[in-house]
Formats: C-alpha cells, sequence, structure tokens
C-alpha cells in the first residue's frame, strides 16, 4: 500500500488462505507501508525459520506501490539472499519495486502453489515463466501459466495473526471476470459473456 489507503488488501489474504488449504503456511503483514523499517525488520527476524522459502509483496487494483517497500526489501535481500522475493498481483508488471526475483501477474493463487512447490523442488515439471516481453523478469502468468479463474471458492479464512477487528471492513470476492469492458479497467478477465458469481 501507498500509505494513500488504509485498508485491508484483499488479495494477499485470499492467496494465503488457498495456501493455507494446500498444506502451506502463510502470513499477511498488513498496512506494511505505515510500519517502521526497524519493526518490519523485527517481525521478519521472529518469523523467518529454515522452512521460510519467499518473502512475498501484493499489488492491487488501485493501490499503489509505496517506494519505501523497496529499503526494506533491499534488507530482506541483504540479510536473506538465499530466501526469494517475490511480487504478485493485478499491478505486478508495471510496479516498481526493485531486487525482485519474480513476478507474478494476474490472479495467482496456482501459480503461487506452482511456485511454492518449485522452492522446495517438488514441482513435477519445470516453472513455467515468460521473459519473452519482460526483459531479465522471471515472470509467471498466472491466467495463461497456472489458471485460477474461475475457482470453486472465493472464502477467504482469517486467522488469530491476521488481527482483525470489529470495526475492520474486510472485502469479499463474488466472481472472476467482469461482464462490463471498460476501457480504463486493468483488470485481466472482461467482456464475459458467462455468470461466473459463486455463492
Amino acid at each position: 500500500l501507498s500509505g494513500k489507503r488504509y485498508e485491508r488488501a484483499l488479495w494477499s489474504h485470499r492467496v494465503a488462505s488457498f495456501l493455507r488449504t494446500q498444506d502451506w503456511d502463510a502470513e499477511v503483514i498488513d498496512y506494511a507501508s505505515f510500519w517502521k523499517l526497524e519493526e518490519l525488520q523485527e517481525l521478519v527476524r521472529s518469523r523467518t525459520t529454515s522452512k521460510t522459502i519467499m518473502f512475498c509483496f501484493g499489488t492491487a487494483f488501485l493501490n499503489p506501490w509505496s517506494p519505501y517497500m523497496n529499503e526494506f526489501i533491499a534488507w530482506l535481500k541483504q540479510e536473506y539472499p538465499n530466501i526469494p522475493r517475490v511480487v504478485g498481483g493485478h499491478n505486478a508488471l508495471v510496479t516498481k519495486a526493485e531486487n525482485i526475483d519474480y513476478w507474478v501477474d494476474s490472479y495467482g493463487e496456482n501459480a503461487m502453489l506452482a511456485l511454492c512447490k518449485h522452492l522446495v523442488g517438488t514441482l513435477e515439471s519445470p516453472l513455467l515463466t515468460d521473459s519473452k516481453f519482460f526483459g531479465s523478469k522471471k515472470v509467471i502468468r498466472g491466467l495463461h501459466h497456472y489458471p485460477s479463474a474461475p475457482m470453486d471458492d472465493y472464502h477467504i479464512e482469517f486467522e488469530t495473526r491476521d488481527f482483525m477487528l470489529p470495526y475492520d471492513c474486510p472485502q469479499i470476492e463474488t466472481a472472476r471476470g467482469c461482464m462490463f469492458s471498460c476501457s480504463y479497467c486493468n483488470f485481466p478477465i472482461l467482456n464475459q459473456t458467462k455468470d461466473v458469481r459463486v455463492s
């Protein structure tokens, strides 16, 4: 988040919930741009173990990247050079993040699962990446390589460590894709002709 927005981000919690159903552990840190660098460093030191396989940063529609996060990522690279840093979300490819190892574009549940398996050596085939249009970036294109749309379930399971408070107003997802095709929209699945809602 850029500091201009003060709300819970849907997508990071959605991906974390999905990974947890696949027996992976994932923790989401909201409002990271409001934390002091020393606080973020202390948090990482308290959570990182020999089983930590990546540090991820989410981007989403209307949630611009905070350049402040680049300081934090530079520290992660210095302190934990063998743990990859990942940026994912709808705005991933235009995010001005630095020192990133993987970029996960668009809806990313299955792409993130594939990346997890790749990093621990259990992915049954080579990790699909697309460098054709992206130079040296290792881009995993969620819609093309590991589709996560539509899905049968968009439910998010918040945990105690997510610190949901009574006044928090979490976002919800009821469908993937939109029946409209607005020229300003950067969502990837537009002009849907079928009902993609879930109950």
